[in-house]
């Protein structure tokens, strides 16, 4: 029994979305400000325990027309004669008032047969082949009709605007409720009087990003000790042999402090005797004991320290890194006991955990996602689903592939992307490339999920000089979040449908690769060849191998049918002449910085520049670019020390396309 889809309608960014949910760890990832955060935050405000509730501005921006245009129809209402047009009036103008709602699908099979009393309240249907339950929580308006009567009764003291009105006044008109309904017939539904109920199928936990750690020597969190005693308070009913000899010496130590205590206070019961004796009024006389409760006595008064050698250091001067990590652990072993020990015990748990990553460098961010998952597979009788948000390549590389939930927020609707489904669809044509997708995640620190834009290159070269040829002349593009990838060119095109999946504006910076087909597709100068042998240009874009329709082709036709990414390799740096167009990078630089080469100097430029003319260097650029094809780094660290270069075309115009924001005007 778990979860299967959540819908969520109104919540912030979350204006109309539906996630399906793995039965055990599912990441959602995604760029920022996409509503990750938002569905932990949803859940938590209609099931926590420490009565989170919402506010106005939970309320989506684009739901908030709604209250003017259901002020309008409850006019048109009012105006009406009794009938059935005013019924279906009535219906409408309710409906438009915004309210947030929380869907929950839940499947069971035949196993699940012995926990099927918790789901009595919540089965609406007498259909036995179905193994499903909807329940539908609701932050909606109890009276809707005085709702709007209220405002329009005061509305000039709110300027006539109905949304301040609702902002001032939610608490007292919206109220959180369930629903178990029929999700084939949603007129078919009843309320859940208790959440208990709900309780009783499910309960829910969080793990929030530990921010407010604190790893000063003054720390007065104790964060990690509190653990500890969370810890004890729910299991002490387990280890009652060892809670009784605590809760022994604690007895036997309040016998000795009460003598002390005796003494001490003596001459203050004395005094206190004195008090009210010529009035005639006797005071009671007074005993002091000491009372020792194990669980109070653990409160605040049990610290965790760390060893050191031959000495002990308290928690706070631990790194905050370590100190998240274990508390997050301790948070998570609590969860299962909180589960454990319930009466009567839910027949699953849910734990939200918000960017684990907080504080934790990667190796820890991938032991924390490692742990969890060995902590599920021993816990046999622990039925629970796991729901991660996260911003950390590191944490995706050690989730499962199939459990990725991708938002994106690239157009004005959020969209909902299940790696799953992406799997299912793209393995049945192309079972190598989900194989490359997979080992590419876990041998690479994947950042696709999370950037605002993504750069191909096919090598070391154009990896290293892209940093400067951005900071220098694309300011804009340097304050994105940008996804730099190396991949050789052989292989970059098994990333199309990836790319595509994703949305992510994408520019592929690859090679030229020129071929003389006449002499067996040996490699040679562009002048020189007729063919391309480069797998992106022949498979994925443009989809043509004769140079002569690579070099006329005009940058339209180097984009894929979204315009979402475009492909940039090399093409003439002077006019339209294929003696102009160079190779590879190195090719493509020499040509565009042939009078800049002969004053540059640097280890690699000394040795295959000097003493050479412009026109020398620019004739011969295709052969110089061979002969350093052995030391195309220590090149790239030469153009680094050089000033004022000039960027190879295909770069500068590919770049320049990629820093525009607008997709559909190109």
């Amino acid at each position: 029994m778990k979860i299967k889809n959540v819908e969520i309608k109104n919540f912030r960014l979350l204006e109309d979305i539906q996630i399906s949910l793995d039965d055990k760890i599912s990441l959602i990832v995604g760029r920022n400000n996409s509503g990750k955060t938002s569905v932990i935050e949803i859940f938590n405000n209609f099931f926590s325990y420490e009565n989170s509730t919402f506010i106005f501005e939970d309320l989506s921006i684009k739901s908030l027309k709604n209250f003017n245009e259901a002020l309008n129809k409850y006019k048109e209402y009012k105006a009406l004669e009794d009938g059935d047009d005013k019924d279906k009036l009535e219906k409408v103008f309710k409906d438009l008032l915004p309210s947030i709602e929380l869907g929950i699908y839940i499947e069971y099979d035949d196993n699940d047969d012995g926990k099927l009393g918790s789901l009595s309240e919540f089965i609406m249907d007498l259909d036995e082949s179905r193994k499903d339950v909807y329940i539908k929580c609701l932050f909606s308006i109890n009276e809707k009709e005085l709702f709007i009567e209220e405002f329009i009764k005061y509305s000039g003291d709110y300027n006539n605007d109905f949304a301040e009105f609702v902002k001032q006044n939610l608490k007292n008109y919206y109220t959180i409720k369930f629903y178990s309904t029929d999700k084939n017939d949603l007129d078919n539904y009843r309320e859940i009087e208790r959440k208990s109920l709900i309780e009783n199928v499910f309960i829910t936990q969080f793990i929030y990003a530990q921010r407010n750690l604190d790893d000063q020597a003054k720390d007065k969190n104790k964060r990690l000790s509190k653990g500890f005693e969370d810890y004890y308070r729910l299991n002490k009913e387990q280890f009652k042999d060892d809670v009784k000899t605590i809760e022994g010496l604690l007895s036997k130590f309040s016998d000795e402090l009460d003598e002390n205590y005796k003494k001490l206070f003596q001459g203050i019961f004395k005094d206190l005797e004195k008090f009210g004796i010529e009035d005639g009024v006797t005071l009671q006389k007074l005993i002091i004991k000491s009372l020792f409760d194990a669980e109070n006595i653990l409160k605040g008064n049990t610290q965790l320290f760390y060893n050191q050698d031959t000495s002990v250091l308290p928690e706070s001067y631990n790194g905050l890194g370590y100190s998240n990590l274990i508390y997050m652990i301790l948070q998570f072993i609590s969860f299962y006991e909180a589960y454990d020990k319930r009466e009567p015990r839910p027949n699953f748990q849910v734990i939200f955990i918000e960017e684990p990553e907080a504080h934790l460098h990667p190796q820890m961010q991938q032991v924390f996602i490692k742990n969890i998952n060995d902590f599920i597979k021993e816990k046999h009788d622990w039925n629970v689903q796991v729901i991660i948000t996260t911003h950390s390549s590191h944490v995706v590389e050690k989730g499962s592939f199939e459990g990725i939930r991708y938002f994106d927020n690239t157009s004005d609707n959020l969209l909902i992307k299940n790696l799953s489904d992406f799997k299912n669809e793209i393995e049945v044509k192309k079972p190598e490339t989900i194989k490359f997708l997979k080992q590419y995640l876990v041998l690479k620190n994947c950042d696709m999920f999370f950037a605002d834009k993504v750069i191909m290159v096919e090598g070391t070269v154009e990896r290293l000089l892209l940093s400067e040829i951005i900071s220098n002349k694309f300011k804009k593009l340097n304050s994105q979040y940008l996804s730099l990838i190396e991949v050789g060119g052989a292989y970059a095109h098994r990333f199309k449908e990836f790319l595509e999946f994703l949305n992510i504006k994408t520019l592929v910076i690859t090679d030229l690769d020129s071929i003389d087909s006449a002499d067996s597709n040996k490699a040679c100068k562009v002048s020189k060849g007729d063919k391309t042998s480069n797998a992106v240009l022949k498979n994925w874009l443009p989809e043509k191998t004769l140079l002569d329709d690579l070099i006329k082709l005009d940058d339209k036709n180097k984009l894929s049918k979204s315009k979402r990414i475009k492909v940039a390799y090399q093409i003439p740096e002077n006019g339209v002449k294929k003696e102009d167009c160079g190779r590879s990078f190195e090719d493509a630089f020499i040509l565009a910085n042939a009078e800049k080469l002969t004053k540059a100097t640097g280890e690699i430029i000394d040795k295959r520049f000097n003493g050479k003319t412009k026109d020398e260097i620019y004739n011969n650029a295709y052969e110089i670019a061979e002969k350093m094809s052995k030391s195309k780094t220590d090149f790239a660290f030469d153009i680094m020390l050089m000033e004022q270069w000039n960027v190879p075309k295909y770069i500068n115009e590919g770049l320049a396309w990629l820093e525009k924001d607008e997709i559909l005007a190109e």
